[in-house]
């Protein structure tokens, strides 16, 4: 979030958050402890309120009332608060409403204003193992079905559930994104030794092999992006990254492919 401020952009940032560590009650109000001062700054923050199933219409209102004056945002997942009183709720307020796959995106849509809405989805085909990545998978039409929203979601080549922790080095998979016409996708470069433990640079080389191999044969079906320069340079010269350097630069080129579809 400091970052965020440096760079004079602004985050949505979920103010009730009760997901994965911070289930706790004590660990809840912590974080709102700790995160009053940045929550206060509407230059940068834009408040955002995470409906749930047993979410009051009260909640919402009250959340409202409390950010009002400032740019917000509502995440709804369920269906529990009807989309009239929801759009009323938000008729006020300068709100972008994100709408998750298991709420009826029409009915609140139209309620709300197809305008000040998002569809949040998560387009990235998840494997249980690097290993059974293989060829290449479709990654949605977000970045072409948005006109007239007010955005689109993008998990770049990131599952939606956050998995904390890892283990050994089993196969190495490095995920590019691409575009065509009709659709994003992403092509897996896997190598073929897949044992855990052991050292990560035949692995490493192995799937950038297969990288530069493709690059060679289509040279336009990726686009330019410093990550796919940094795969480039250590096929060439040898010297391979680290697993967590090596998923920094996927999300990397990622973003670029997108941004330069965007005319960024």
């Amino acid at each position: 979030m400091d970052a965020v401020e440096k760079a004079g952009k602004e985050i949505y940032v979920i103010v009730n958050p009760s997901r994965g560590k911070l289930q706790a009650p004590s660990a809840q109000t912590l974080w709102q402890t700790e995160m009053t001062a940045h929550l206060a700054k509407s230059s940068v923050v834009r408040p955002t309120f995470r409906q749930e199933d047993s979410t009051p219409l009260t909640a919402l209102q009250a959340f409202v009332k409390q950010y009002s004056g400032r740019a917000i945002g509502v995440v709804l997942t369920s269906n529990a608060i009807a989309p009239a009183d929801v759009a009323a709720a938000l008729s006020n307020a300068n709100a972008v409403v994100f709408l998750m796959t298991s709420v009826n995106r029409t009915a609140y849509s139209t309620a709300v204003g197809s305008a000040a809405t998002i569809d949040v989805e998560d387009n990235f085909q998840t494997e249980a193992r690097n290993a059974d990545y293989v060829g290449t998978k479709g990654q949605g039409t977000n970045h072409l079905t948005w006109t007239g929203r007010a955005g689109f979601s993008d998990f770049t080549v990131l599952p939606a559930v956050f998995k904390d922790g890892g283990g050994p080095t089993g196969a190495v998979a490095v995920h590019l994104t691409y575009e065509e016409p009709a659709e994003l996708r992403v092509q897996h470069f896997v190598s073929t030794i897949t044992s855990s433990g052991g050292a990560p640079s035949p692995k490493f080389a192995q799937a950038l092999n297969q990288l530069v191999a493709q690059f060679a044969a289509t040279p336009s079906r990726f686009r330019k992006s410093p990550a796919l320069d940094d795969y480039l340079h250590q096929a060439k010269v040898g010297q391979y990254t680290s697993p967590e350097r090596n998923k920094r630069l996927q999300i990397i080129h990622h973003l670029f492919t997108v941004a330069r579809h965007l005319g960024l």
